[in-house]
C-alpha cells in the first residue's frame, strides 16, 4: 500500500518516518522497495516478533474473544483503569503478525539505506532494548537516538525534540 501510494502520487523517493504499527509496515516497505528510500526513520515500533507487544496482549485478548465491546462502556467511567488495561486498543483484529517482521529480517540486514532510529526511553510497550536490535539489524544505521522519558507517542507530545534529530540526520546526508 505505501508503494502504490508513492507510485499514485508520482514519488520516486521518499525519507519514511513511522511509529508504532506504522514502524513495522515501514520495515517490509524498507526490505521489499530499498530503492525507493532516501532514508528511514523508526521510532518506538513494532520489532522483529515483538509483534503485538506484551505489554499490549490483553487487548488483543479480549477483542479476540468478542468481550472488548462489552466491556468498553464501564471502562469509559474509570479511564486511569481502562489505559492501564487496553491502552490504545483500537483494533479489533491485528494487522501485523510476527511472521510479516520476521521474513522481511534478512532483507533489512542488508539495508544500506540511511536509518536513523529515535525512541523514547518511558516505553512500555516498546523497550529501548529494541532501538539497538535495529540499530545492530539495519547496516544503515548508525545511531539510537533516545528520548528521555518519551512513551510510545511521543514524536506527537514531543515532536519538537524529533524534528531537531530528523533535521540533524537529514542535514548530514547532504
Amino acid at each position: 500500500m505505501v508503494a502504490a501510494t508513492c507510485d499514485t502520487l508520482g514519488l520516486s523517493k521518499v525519507d519514511v518516518v513511522a511509529n508504532d504499527t506504522g514502524g513495522g509496515v515501514a520495515q517490509i516497505f524498507a526490505a521489499r522497495h530499498p530503492d525507493m528510500l532516501s532514508s528511514l526513520t523508526l521510532t518506538n515500533c513494532e520489532t522483529h516478533d515483538n509483534v503485538p507487544p506484551k505489554a499490549f496482549l490483553p487487548a488483543v485478548l479480549l477483542a479476540r474473544a468478542g468481550l472488548l465491546a462489552r466491556i468498553a462502556r464501564p471502562l469509559a467511567r474509570n479511564v486511569s483503569r481502562a489505559r492501564k488495561l487496553l491502552y490504545g486498543s483500537g483494533y479489533q483484529n491485528v494487522s501485523l503478525h510476527p511472521r510479516d517482521l520476521l521474513a522481511v529480517e534478512s532483507d533489512l540486514a542488508a539495508l544500506k539505506v540511511p536509518t536513523l532510529v529515535v525512541w523514547g526511553t518511558g516505553d512500555v510497550f516498546f523497550r529501548t532494548k529494541w532501538a539497538y536490535w535495529l540499530r545492530d539489524l539495519i547496516p544503515g544505521a548508525r545511531e539510537v537516538v533516545e528520548i528521555r522519558g518519551g512513551k510510545l507517542f511521543f514524536p506527537g507530545e514531543r515532536s519538537r525534540e524529533l524534528v531537531v534529530e530528523l533535521r540533524r540526520f537529514w542535514a548530514s546526508r547532504s
